[in-house]
């Protein structure tokens, strides 16, 4: 696995990760009645957010580098 490849793992990675989360804190929220979502998953939503954001520079990188 190249360079290129680990980098759109690693995106795709975070992209479900965040879908993931996302889907959590929407099913706890409808099943609580509750209005706003819990801030712990804002908090983690906030941090998938930077790995992604990593992700997605390195898979720059890794393109611009052509491997």
């Amino acid at each position: 696995m190249n360079n290129l490849e680990k980098a759109q793992e690693a995106l795709a990675t975070a992209k479900s990760a965040i879908d993931a989360v996302h889907h959590a804190a929407n099913h706890e929220r409808k099943a609580l009645g509750e209005k706003v979502m819990n801030g712990h998953y804002v908090k983690a939503l906030q941090e998938l957010e930077k790995v992604k954001e990593h992700a997605e520079s390195l898979l720059h990188r890794a393109e611009a580098q052509g491997n």
